[in-house]
């Protein structure tokens, strides 16, 4: 009888746990947490697999593709050692997924919204996003018509 005490508890304490970690975080909590993602997030990292809309990009185009980022959420697209892109972004870790909000300029000088999900872990990173009005990736997937774009990445520096 003991046992099934002791084991009652210890499920009743891993429920209410999982109801505590499902709250928001409070505005001092996620200013942490967003500091805390791009610390983790600055530097320079490498492209290792890319899937837009559908078709995957060959790993001799991809490993000449590179994204840094800076702490205050700036970041820069290079390729062949030339930026192509930069512009700031925007992260949410308290999400589930974490997100992310960034926008390009495209060369005729307009300004296109992209909105994703992220994933981060020391050494390797994933992105999954798209077109403001495709809507926010679900799941980091990029499937033919989906107009997403899934970029796996590994820290460089």
């Amino acid at each position: 009888m003991f046992k099934l005490v002791c084991a009652g508890a210890v499920a009743l304490n891993l429920v209410a746990l999982g109801a505590v970690a499902s709250f928001p975080l409070d505005k001092d909590e996620k200013a942490e947490a967003i500091r805390r993602d791009r610390e983790l997030i600055q530097g320079k990292w490498r492209v290792v697999h890319l899937v837009d809309d559908g078709k995957v990009s060959k790993p001799n185009d991809v490993f000449k593709v590179f994204i840094e980022n800076g702490k205050d959420g700036s970041w820069s697209l290079m390729a062949d050692g030339k930026v192509i892109a930069k512009g700031p972004s925007t992260i949410n870790p308290d999400s589930k997924p974490k997100t992310i909000d960034f926008y390009i300029i495209e060369d005729n000088g307009k300004r296109v919204d992209l909105q994703g999900i992220y994933e981060l872990n020391q050494r390797s990173r994933k992105l999954c996003f798209a077109a403001k009005e495709k809507g926010r990736p679900k799941v980091f997937e990029a499937p033919k018509g989906s107009g997403n774009i899934l970029l796996e990445l590994e820290r460089k520096d």
